[in-house]
């Protein structure tokens, strides 16, 4: 018998040891329970706190003058070349940190789905995916 995460109910008034269960088969059924629950309340902490961490990043990264003031103004000047080098990182760590984002979204998407809260067939919802892939 093959049992998914999403398939296991969240207390154990069901299986119990007097209920057929054989000692391994009930100690990998907590195992699965504990896996279960650390996936219901984990998953949302890491999304919240990465979502928090990129916003922060792309707002510190987006109002950082790194190079300083004159020297931005003189092309030739070696300290531009930095400048302008400094401002390629910042730029690749802002859209770095817009994908993670995109990814944790995606994320709380399909743990909304775990959760029995289906946006997928919710009215509305599949409209603008349409839109989305379109």
């Amino acid at each position: 018998m093959l049992l998914f995460l999403t398939d296991l109910p969240l207390n154990d008034s069901a299986y119990t040891a007097a209920s057929g269960l054989n000692d391994a088969a009930f100690r990998a059924y907590h195992y699965a329970l504990f896996v279960r629950s650390v996936y219901d309340y984990y998953v949302p902490v890491l999304i919240v706190g990465g979502l928090f961490c990129n916003i922060i990043s792309v707002v510190v990264l987006a109002n950082s003058d790194v190079g300083g003031g004159d020297n931005r103004e003189h092309p030739t000047s070696t300290s531009s070349l930095a400048a302008q080098t400094d401002d390629s990182y910042d730029t690749y760590l802002s859209s770095r940190a817009v994908a993670d984002s995109v990814f944790l979204l995606c994320l709380f998407a399909v743990w909304l789905d775990t959760v029995n809260v289906s946006m997928y067939t919710t009215a509305g919802w599949c409209q603008v995916r349409r839109l989305w892939v379109v």
